[in-house]
C-alpha cells in the first residue's frame, strides 16, 4: 500500500476533504481501506496512519479470506477472484500447511499410513484444476494471480513428494520443520510464519498482485538463513545474479 502512495495521486479520492480511501489501481488491483484516513496535519503523521491502516486492512481481509475458504477445496474459482491476490496467496499457504500437518499427524498416530500420499494426489488435482482455469478467459490481474498461485502450489506439491520419499512420520522431523510454514493461530487471531525453530508474525506489507519466481532448493536455503538470522536479531544481505534464488 505504501508504494502506491508515492505517486502524484496519493490515493486521495476527495481533493477537498483529503480523505484517503485506499490504493489506486496497481498490478492491476485496488484494495479499499477498512476505514478512511485523512491526509491532514504533518505529512509524517498521516503517512504513519496510512501504514497502520494498511496493516489493519490486510489483516481484516486475510481473516475474511480464510473464513470464506470453500468447503470443496478443488472448486475455488469464485473464491480466488473475490479477494486481493496477496490474501489469497497467504490463505492458500495456511491451508497447505494445515493439510500437511493433518496428514503427518494421521501417520504419527497410526490412523492412516497413506495420508501424505492422499494429500499429494489432492495437491496434484488442485494444480490441474488451476491449469484448466488459466486456459479460460481471464483478466490480466486474474491470470497473474493464478500464475503466482501455481508456482507456490507446485513447490508445495514437491515438498510433499519429498516428505513421502523421506518417510516422514513426525511433525518434529527436520525435513518438515525446515519448510516455510504459514499458520492462523486462533489464540492471537493472527497469521504467523514458522521455519525451523523460528516464529514471526506476518507483517501485512502490501505487495500488490505480481508474478513469482520459481522456488528452488537455493531459495529454501536462503529462507532458512534469513529467518535464522532474524531470530537472532541479525540481518541479511543476499547477493548474486538475479533469479538464482
Amino acid at each position: 500500500m505504501l508504494r502506491s502512495l508515492v505517486g502524484s495521486e496519493m490515493c486521495i479520492r476527495d481533493r477537498y476533504q483529503r480523505r484517503v480511501h485506499g490504493e489506486p489501481e496497481i498490478d492491476p488491483e485496488e484494495v479499499n481501506f477498512s476505514e478512511s484516513v485523512f491526509a491532514e496535519g504533518p505529512v509524517e503523521h498521516w503517512l504513519l496512519q496510512i501504514q497502520e491502516m494498511m496493516v489493519k486492512t490486510l489483516r481484516d481481509t486475510t481473516r475474511r479470506t480464510l473464513n470464506k475458504y470453500p468447503q470443496d477445496a478443488l472448486d475455488r474459482k469464485q473464491w480466488l477472484f473475490s479477494f486481493p491476490a496477496q490474501c489469497i496467496l497467504v490463505v492458500d499457504q495456511i491451508m497447505w500447511t494445515a493439510g500437511v500437518t493433518d496428514a503427518i499427524n494421521q501417520i504419527e498416530q497410526g490412523k492412516n499410513k497413506k495420508a501424505l500420499e492422499q494429500f499429494f494426489d489432492f495437491s496434484q488435482e488442485q494444480i490441474t484444476k488451476m491449469v484448466s482455469l488459466v486456459r479460460s478467459p481471464l483478466t490480466t490481474g486474474q491470470r497473474t494471480l493464478l500464475g503466482a498461485l501455481i508456482v507456490l502450489d507446485v513447490h508445495g506439491r514437491d515438498v510433499v513428494k519429498n516428505l513421502i520419499q523421506g518417510k516422514i512420520a513426525s511433525l518434529n522431523d527436520f525435513e518438515w520443520t525446515k519448510q516455510f510454514r504459514y499458520y492462523w493461530e486462533t489464540d492471537i487471531d493472527d497469521c504467523t510464519v514458522k521455519q525451523t525453530n523460528t516464529r514471526f508474525l506476518y507483517g501485512y506489507e502490501y505487495l500488490g498482485n505480481g508474478p513469482r519466481l520459481v522456488i528452488t532448493p537455493l531459495t529454501d536455503k536462503c529462507y532458512m538463513t534469513l529467518t535464522g538470522a532474524l531470530h537472532l536479531n541479525y540481518g541479511g544481505a543476499p547477493a548474486g545474479p538475479a533469479g538464482t534464488g
